[in-house]
C-alpha cells in the first residue's frame, strides 16, 4: 500500500504543483522540471511516513483522502 498509494499521491501532487507554478508565472518547461524534482522529495516523505505508520487502515484512509483532495484541486485548476 505504501508504494502504490504513495506513487498515486505523489503523481497528483506533482501535477498540482506544476499547474500552480505555471499559474504563478513560471515558464511551463521549468515548472514541469521543478515539480518533477519536488516529486522525489514528496514520495520519499510519504514512503517514510507510510513505513512508520502503525495502523494500515488509517494509512489507507489518509492516502485516499489526500488523493481525493488533490484530484479535486487538479480538476478545478484545469
Amino acid at each position: 500500500m505504501a508504494i502504490a498509494g504513495g506513487y498515486a499521491l505523489t503523481g497528483l501532487a506533482v501535477v498540482l504543483l506544476g499547474q500552480l507554478l505555471v499559474r504563478a508565472g513560471m515558464p511551463a518547461s521549468e515548472a514541469v522540471v521543478s515539480a518533477g524534482m519536488s516529486g522525489m522529495v514528496i514520495y520519499l516523505g510519504l514512503l517514510l511516513w507510510a513505513l512508520a505508520c502503525v495502523n494500515v487502515a488509517r494509512l489507507c484512509g489518509w492516502m485516499a483522502l489526500g488523493s481525493a483532495v488533490l484530484a479535486g484541486l487538479v480538476g478545478v485548476l484545469r
